[in-house]
């Protein structure tokens, strides 16, 4: 047998049933007399049937911090790839150019004696250049205000467990956790200077970035309650619905 709600209707016991009180949910100045309790709020007549529509539909209760569908957080990281990946391919159009039209850095190159060693010096440098960019990206936006343009567009933000913004420090912790070993390939590529070395570094890396990226999206969907990934749960934040 389901468990009847927890009502008070004994709020009004020496109050003047004339006066006005603001629902809890709603926000409306209802009578004394027509506010009653529910779980903890003081409420009226449609507040009461809002908890209880939440109730049912297994939501948050206001005030509580709502974690968003999968589907958003999608479209999140979605709309933000798409404006990162802007700079990318200006990256990549710079790149083109010097390796293929540009004779000062080809000539410079065979100069050195081995052009690929020298190629990957390259593109390691415009790799770290837009993971400077991107890293800067999320860990402006985070820490001001807990939202990237995707995570506006979709309504979710970032904060901690208590659901307080996150700071500078905590939103770059967090963007590293994210990037786990992908952040170290263009490294491996500036230091080393044996093409054998840097295959296997980077083979190394970009396998390790994989698994890394799936157990980050592996334990975001089997936390149903609160979707808090790998990184999530190392930087101590995760994401919400921007109430």
């Amino acid at each position: 047998m389901s468990q009847e709600p927890d009502f008070n209707f004994d709020n009004t016991v020496g109050e003047d049933p004339n006066q006005m009180e603001m629902c809890q949910v709603t926000g409306k100045l209802t009578p004394y007399d027509e506010i009653v309790e529910l779980h903890g709020y003081r409420v009226c007549a449609e507040g009461k049937q809002e908890i209880l529509r939440r109730l049912k539909a297994g939501l948050s209760l206001p005030g509580e911090m709502e974690t968003p569908g999968i589907g958003t957080r999608f479209v999140a990281m979605l709309l933000d790839s798409m404006i990162l990946g802007t700079f990318a391919m200006i990256g990549a159009a710079i790149m083109g150019y010097n390796l293929y039209v540009n004779p000062m850095f080809v000539d410079y190159a065979i100069d050195q004696g081995d052009s690929a060693i020298w190629m990957f010096k390259f593109q390691g440098a415009l790799t770290l250049g837009f993971y400077m960019i991107s890293s800067a990206y999320f860990i402006i936006f985070h820490a001001r205000g807990g939202q990237t343009p995707g995570k506006m567009a979709a309504g979710i933000m970032v904060v901690d467990y208590d659901g307080a913004p996150i700071t500078y420090k905590r939103s770059t912790v967090r963007l590293l956790y994210y990037q786990g070993p992908y952040f170290l390939a263009p490294f491996s590529m500036l230091i080393l200077w044996e093409m054998e070395m840097i295959t296997i570094v980077n083979l190394a890396l970009s396998s390790l970035g994989a698994l890394w990226g799936l157990v980050d999206i592996v334990m975001a969907l089997a936390d149903r309650a609160e979707q808090k990934s790998l990184h999530d749960r190392l930087a101590a934040t995760r994401v919400i619905v921007k109430g």
